[in-house]
């Protein structure tokens, strides 16, 4: 059974070694875009594939974040080259699985289907050890029960006939296409695998990441049912964090932390929660095969000054 993955990444040196290397436990052939990128992303995963590991890295220099678009473009391309599945993964999320033969096992049962991978959402706690670059080893606490159930999409052979079929920014779902009209399709959510999802990983990043995603989506909305439901007047956490920075030029530790457990949920403008507060619903439990040291950590670098970089390259 061959298993590929599709990935559209920006600015994801902090990570995106730990995700490849992890993710090829699993995966037999990774695709990745590199859409803009500002830090040493672009050149860790060139040093990636150089080792000789599967990585098939294309460059992206469109004005705009196409991630669905693109995805989808990717994933027909894969079952062309003989994928029997196709992950759709972000350099955030850690597929973990008892092993690879009951993986392949699941996968089988599903035959031309679709099937889902929920999230596990790690959260970064202050007591963390901020020199230890493997986010794997240094972010080891989640939530008892995640706040809201979302996942990724696994696609099956089906996908790559129906060209009515399609994915959007996120790919939390395979959606049926007519006309402007999305309509999300049934999947089967796998109960003994999960993702291991990292979205939030340091004050820097945090930062970087919901400025240029306020940003970006101010410059063009792909995402038509995503568009639609902010203009009917939803806003989400994200938003939150963004006036929180542009309001004090940072985040604490406190609020870096409820940034990871709340990162699903709905804009609330009251005061935010005290890490004492939710604390307790936390559970440690590191993930994932940690044994490994990284090679380029030396490259990681500061995403604030990629966040200036990409601010430089839109005005210029």
């Amino acid at each position: 059974m061959q298993l590929h993955s599709v990935t559209m990444v920006r600015d994801e040196a902090d990570v995106i070694e730990c995700f490849v290397r992890h993710s090829l436990a699993w995966i037999d052939v990774m695709h990745l875009v590199v859409h803009r990128s500002m830090d040493e992303t672009p050149a860790i995963l060139r040093l990636l594939a150089l080792e000789g590991l599967p990585v098939e890295i294309t460059v992206s220099e469109d004005a705009v974040f196409r991630q669905g678009e693109v995805q989808t473009r990717l994933a027909r391309a894969a079952f062309a080259r003989g994928a029997d599945h196709v992950f759709l993964l972000d350099a955030d999320e850690f597929l973990l699985a008892p092993d690879r033969e009951r993986l392949h096992s699941k996968l089988a049962g599903l035959h031309d289907g679709t099937g889902a991978v929920a999230w596990r959402t790690y959260i970064p706690l202050p007591e963390d050890d901020a020199n230890e670059p493997n986010v794997l080893r240094r972010i080891t606490h989640r939530p008892v029960q995640e706040r809201k159930v979302l996942g990724k999409v696994i696609l099956g052979k089906s996908f790559a006939r129906d060209q009515s079929l399609c994915l959007l920014e996120g790919s939390h779902w395979m959606y049926q296409r007519a006309g402007t009209d999305f309509t999300p399709l049934p999947m089967e959510v796998f109960a003994d695998m999960w993702l291991a999802h990292f979205p939030v990983r340091s004050v820097g990043q945090a930062v970087s990441k919901v400025l240029q995603r306020r940003w970006q989506r101010r410059i063009a909305w792909v995402d038509e049912p995503i568009a639609k439901l902010v203009a009917s007047g939803w806003r989400s956490t994200f938003e939150r964090m963004a006036e929180a920075v542009l309001a004090q030029g940072t985040l604490t530790a406190e609020e870096l932390a409820w940034f990871a457990y709340d990162y699903s949920g709905a804009f609330d403008p009251g005061p935010f929660p005290t890490l004492d507060s939710f604390r307790g619903l936390l559970v440690q439990e590191p993930c994932g095969d940690r044994s490994w040291d990284l090679h380029y950590a030396a490259r990681i670098g500061d995403p604030a000054a990629a966040l200036l970089r990409w601010v430089d390259g839109l005005i210029a």
